[in-house]
Formats: C-alpha cells, structure tokens, sequence
C-alpha cells in the first residue's frame, strides 16, 4: 500500500471507475433483455393477425399493446430501482473500505457510511448536470421507455389506418425499440451508476468532516472526453462544493479526494496509471493477450478502447475492487 493515503485513494477510485463503469453495462444489458421481450411479444402478437384484420382485431390488437407497454413500464422501473439500491448498498461498502485502506497504516478511524442515507440520495437527487424531468433515475428511465414504446404504438395504429401489411410495421417499429430505446436505457443506466458513486463518496465527507478538504477532478482524457469534462480536469474543488459527476450523459470523471496533510496524487495519464498496476490487474483491464503488448511498450490508443469489456454484477464488482 502506498505510504500517501492520496496516492492510495486515487489508485483505488481509478480501478474501481474501470469497474464501474464494465457494471454500467451490466445493468444496460439486463434492463435491455425486458425492453427485447416486450419487443417479442408485441410483434408475436401482431404476426398472428390474419391479413386484412377487422377492425374488431386490430382495436383488440391494440388493446393488448397498451397493456404491454403497462406492464413493460412497471417490470422496468421496479427491476431498474432493484439494481441500483444494490450498488447504492455496495458503493457505501466501498467508500468505507477505501478509506479505512488509505490510512491502514495511519491507526485512523472513521464513521461508517449509512446505507439509509445512500440510498436514499441515490434514489432521490437528479441527477447533476442533466436536465431530468422525473427526480429519480428509475422514474427518468422507465418513462423515456413509455415514450418509445409509445411511439411503436403509433405506428402501428398509422399502419393499421394506411393498410400496411405486418412486416412493414414491423420494420418500422423495430429501429424506436432496438435502437433508440436500447440506446436511452444503456444512458441512463451507465449515468445513474455515476451518479450513485458519487453520492457514496459525498455521503463518507458529511459523515467525517474535516478530514478531506479538497476534491480533483479526474476526467478520461481521450477522443471521447467531453469539452466540459475536458476543462474541468484537474480542477479542485472544496468537498461538498462545485459540480459533482455526472457532468453529462454517459459521464466517465470522478472526483478524486485529497487529504491536505499529504502530497496530492501525481496526475498521470490512464496509460501512465495502468503501468503501474500489477500485472493481474492489467491482464483483467486489457486482457492477456493486449496486456503483454502493453508491458512490451504499445500504448493503450494504438489498440483499444481500454474502458470497454467484459460487464459485471455487484459481487463481481466486488471481488475485482479487492484485487490490488
């Protein structure tokens, strides 16, 4: 463990945001599998009119529809709120975890995180830097989904009015849900992740002040940084001051703590970073295969995308923020 309990919280944060963010898409995968499976049925049922349907079939058709969409809505936001009081739970293990690591050979103690307080902010606080209509992530989430199956709706009462054979509803309806549904659900899912991380972390400084002061700002710099993410790297701010993560949509900056009585964290590029780490955590970040041409010298933008790959649960989430 590095002696500078900055270093070894800016360490930590960095591995776990890798990790994070691999979680992201877990839960932008699974919330997609419900968004597939209305999809499924709604064009199942629609595949199973005759041709030219009465008017009796298509309004029943429709009603049917509706009815999915009802149930699509309520499956989404319940399984969404599951999924994300989980990582609220767990981000408040974590934040008491990295800190009591940092300063392990310090004899500090600290008060724990309450995880009532976590999830409550987790699940209540819009998110900051985005303009949200509905508060709550869940709420935000399942009626972007509305909206979209909404539309697949419209176009196939637009079909039915224009006597559009089935499969050219169907092609029409496919892109809002495949598509543009899909897309939203992977935003607010990867942002909603950020958004609680960060909360965690805002929750340990309520709950011990005075030992952190100050908060950097660590954004990823590379061809998809945002320009405001941009600006802001490196910036410091006063704990419980200035803007939080997520900045935007699909935000992938975090706040980096900084005890005043040490030396603040070298500010290194991610490759700087990752040739730091053990060789275990380069293998599980890049993969065996790139790993050892990054240990041979290639650098990460000659390859790949280094953010990317393979997606995690809570307890993998877990099991990979213990390896060091």
């Amino acid at each position: 463990m590095a002696t500078n309990p900055n270093e070894a919280i800016y360490d930590a944060e960095t591995r776990h945001a890798i990790y994070l963010d691999r979680y992201g898409g877990g839960v932008a995968r699974r919330m997609v599998k419900l968004l597939l499976s209305a999809e499924k049925d709604i064009i199942g049922k629609l595949r199973d009119l005759p041709d030219g349907p009465t008017k009796t079939q298509q309004a029943e058709l429709l009603k049917t529809v509706r009815a999915r969409i009802s149930d699509l809505v309520t499956d989404f936001r319940d399984q969404m709120t599951d999924e994300l009081l989980e990582l609220a739970d767990y981000e408040a293990e974590f934040t008491d975890d990295m800190f009591a690591g940092a300063y392990a050979d310090l004899d500090a103690t600290f008060q724990t995180v309450p995880l009532a307080n976590v999830r409550a902010a987790a699940m209540s606080k819009p998110f900051q830097g985005i303009h949200l209509r509905w508060a709550k992530p869940a709420d935000h989430a399942s009626e972007l989904i509305k909206r979209n199956f909404k539309a697949a709706q419209g176009e196939i009462e637009r079909g039915f009015i224009e006597g559009e054979s089935i499969p050219t509803i169907t092609a029409r309806i496919r892109p809002l849900i495949e598509v543009k549904a899909a897309r939203d659900v992977e935003t607010i899912s990867i942002t909603a992740v950020k958004h609680i991380s960060a909360a965690a972390r805002q929750e340990w400084h309520k709950q011990n002040p005075g030992v952190i002061d100050t908060e950097r700002w660590n954004a990823v710099l590379d061809g998809r940084t945002s320009d405001i993410c941009r600006s802001r790297d490196g910036k410091t701010y006063e704990v419980g001051q200035g803007p939080q993560p997520p900045a935007h949509p699909r935000c992938r900056s975090n706040r980096v703590s900084i005890d005043p009585d040490y030396p603040p964290p070298r500010k290194r590029t991610y490759d700087q970073w990752l040739r730091d780490q053990s060789e275990e955590v380069q293998d599980d970040i890049l993969g065996k295969a790139k790993a050892d041409l990054f240990r041979d010298g290639l650098t990460l933008d000659r390859f790949f995308d280094e953010r990317r790959g393979r997606e995690y649960t809570v307890a993998e989430l877990r099991a990979m923020d213990k390896r060091r």
